[in-house]
Order: C-alpha cells, then structure tokens, then sequence
C-alpha cells in the first residue's frame, strides 16, 4: 500500500500504539528484574547476618560451657591441694605421703602429679615416679617464684616433664614439657613457719580433651590460655602447638586489666588465634587468671552462605528466565493482536471502498435497480428508481416490494418471496 493510500495513516498509528505497549511492558519487565534481583541481594545480607549471628552465639555459648568446665576442674584440684595440706598424714613417713599424694592426684584427671617439696627446693616426696629417683630438687628461683604471695592463685608456667627436670619457661617449649604448676604451703604440726610446700602439676591434656569432646566438630577449635598469652592447651585442629604466645589478644588484655573495665568475655569478627579470620568468643575463668578462647574460621561461614547464595541465585535466575520468556509470549501476543487488527480495519476499509465505487456505479446506471433480502424487503435503490418512481429513499428503504408497486405488479412478485 502507497503512503498516499487510505490505509497508510491507520498502519501507521498502530504501529506507533504498538511501540508504546512493547515500550511500556519492557519498563515494566526491567523494574519486575530489578525488584527481584533487589529481593535476592536482600535474601543474601539476610542470610549473612543470620548465619554471622548465630556463628557468635554458639562461640559464646561454647566458651561459657568450657569456661565453667575448666573452673571446676581448677576447683577441685584447689579443694584436694587444701585438704591434703591440713592432713596430718604429710608430715609423716616418706612412704605414706607418697601413697597419700598418689591416691590424691589418681582421683583427679587434671592433675598430672602432686609433690612436698621443701624450703631448700628438695622435693620430699611425690606421687610422680619420675619425682621419687634419688635427691631430685626443684631450682630455687622457681620454687621461690612458685611461693611468692604476688599472685596465690595463678598457675606457673615452666619446661620439664615433671619437678625433677623443671627449669624456667623458654619460648617454643615442646609440647610435652610444658608445665603449670602451682605451690601451697603445707601447715607445720606445731603452727610454726612453713618449711614445706605442696606442689601441683596440671595434667593440660586434660583439658584439651576436654575441649575436643564438647565441641566434637572439626570446624569449632578452642584453646586455654593464661596471663602471659600462653598457649595451655587446645583442640587438635587449631594450627598452634601448646608453649606457644598468643598475645596480644581481646583475651590476654582481659587478664591483664581484671578491672571494672576489663572485657572478661566478648564475641567479635576478627583474626584468631592462628591469625586467619575467624569469628571468635573468649570468656575469662572466675577466680583463676586464665582464660576460654573459642573460634572458628570466616571461611566455613562463608562456605555455608556461599550454598545458601547458590539456591537464591538459582531461584533468581529461573525467576527472571520465567519473566523474560512471559514478556517475550506477551509481546508476540500482542504484536500478533494489533497485525490482526490492523488487517481487520484495512479489509473493511476496502470493503466500504468496493462498496461506495459498487454504489457509485450502480446509481450510474439508467435502469430501475434495487436490492431486497428473502423476505422482500427493500435494502437499497438507485437513483433511476427515484427518477422512474418518484419515490424517495426514506419512504422505499425498510418496506415490502409489493407495498410499493402498483397493485397489479405487486400481485405477480409477491409469490417470489413467500
């Protein structure tokens, strides 16, 4: 069709209406993805949060149980070092304190050995067999450091397997050789000055099995640690070995300030003890200068978010498939709708045009020419009807053939339509 053709400016607006509808659901595709992608990036910071949240709270809860556990156990090698030291028995023969002593510290898991060692650093007896061999002494500058009144309730740290072998602490201590110790005096029978000390060693194994069974996962790791920001003891899969400095640490400046102030327990994002991002608790022991730390690495955080990212992004991915492939069935719909309405308007156009031209060409003609349907009723007359009959068309349009003859004529065509 021409651009001067009657059909031209019709295809033309419905083109134009359709680029507006296709225009229109395109910002309306765009702001649905948006609003979806928004929902997903906010089900992700949800999930983060949520997951980072409950990470601290089982930190927290995990080193208030450890806490409370390690402070019992401390409790009840306190408890047994004062009994034994009031029990007249420690003054008696070599032989009884050495079975009184062994009795005392088989009973307890976190004790390693109970010894009597004297002003002079001899050790006088000990349920440690490694303690009873000939004349074994503890060095003076321990020992005098071990019954300093400074600080009565803080265990020692020191090198050796046991008292015989003890020697001040050097950094990187084996494992195996670190000691916590801890002295009380032992009353003499009459009252008189203390001459005689009764002598912890803690079993650190102890407690770090302690601290495997509780947390029972490979992802948790947990550690005890004393004032000076020494290792004690830790759960297999933490990447330091006991003997080992970890300060400075949220825990240690908690034992050091033991104020008011002081931070005795705290959950935080930050580096572990190893250094690696972790999301970790400490809780400081009461009563003892000691402190639970508890951690485990950002990365199985992440790893869990990083599963829970797949689902939503899935989710996100098939949603905006889904809503594109729908847009994209609409528009086709559409597009399919206005050609078919366009074409419809053109046909009828086109009729009405063959209809005029028709019309023009019958009025043209100079014969009587009229057009009725089954029933006789005149639709349509032409010009030479008005000219041969003088009847208008409003009084002809709507009637019956033989209501507008001559009644002679009406006669014959009435059969035609009955």
């Amino acid at each position: 069709m021409s651009p001067g053709s009657p059909g031209a400016p019709s295809t033309r607006w419905f083109r134009l209406m359709l680029r507006l509808r296709l225009l229109g659901r395109r910002q309306a595709v765009a702001l649905s993805l948006m609003l979806l992608w928004t929902l997903a990036g906010a089900a992700l910071y949800v999930t983060w949060r949520g997951l980072e949240s409950a990470s601290l709270q089982r930190a927290e809860l995990f080193a208030r149980v450890l806490a409370d556990q390690t402070a019992r156990s401390l409790l009840t090698v306190e408890i047994t070092a004062r009994t034994a030291t009031e029990r007249a028995r420690l003054r008696q023969e070599a032989d009884d304190r050495v079975r009184l002593l062994g009795e005392l510290a088989s009973g307890q898991a976190a004790l390693r050995s109970l010894s009597i060692v004297d002003e002079n650093g001899r050790v006088l007896a000990s349920g440690s067999r490694s303690d009873q061999e000939a004349d074994p002494r503890v060095p003076l500058e321990l020992l005098n450091t071990w019954t300093s009144s400074a600080d009565a309730r803080r265990w020692w740290l020191a090198e050796g397997s046991d008292l015989s072998d003890a020697r001040p602490l050097e950094p990187n201590v084996a494992p195996s050789r670190l000691m916590a110790v801890r002295a009380w005096p032992v009353l003499a029978a009459d009252g008189g000055r203390v001459d005689q000390w009764l002598v912890a060693v803690l079993n650190l194994e102890h407690f770090a099995t302690q601290q495997s069974v509780l947390l029972d996962d490979e992802r948790w790791q947990a550690a005890l640690v004393d004032v000076q920001g020494i290792l004690l003891a830790s759960t297999p899969n933490l990447d330091l070995t006991p003997g080992r400095s970890v300060a400075p640490h949220p825990a240690v400046d908690g034992l050091l300030a033991r104020s008011a102030e002081a931070t005795e327990h705290l959950s935080r994002n930050g580096n572990g003890l190893d250094g690696r991002a972790s999301h970790t608790a400490h809780r400081v022991l009461a009563r003892q200068p000691l402190a639970i730390v508890v951690e485990t690495p950002r990365t199985h955080m992440v790893e869990s978010w990083l599963d829970s990212a797949a689902l939503v992004m899935g989710a996100s991915i098939l949603g905006s498939f889904l809503l594109l492939a729908y847009s994209h069935a609409l528009a086709r719909q559409d597009r399919a709708r206005t050609r078919a309405q366009g074409e419809a308007r053109i046909a009828a156009r086109r009729a009405r045009r063959s209809e005029d031209e028709l019309r023009s060409l019958v009025d043209g003609l100079p014969e009587w020419t009229f057009r009725s349907d089954a029933q006789g009723k005149i639709q349509f007359v032409n010009r030479c009807w008005y000219r041969l009959s003088g009847l208008p068309d409003d009084r002809v349009l709507g009637r019956r053939l033989e209501e507008v003859l001559h009644p002679a004529d009406a006669a014959a065509v009435k059969p035609l339509f009955e």
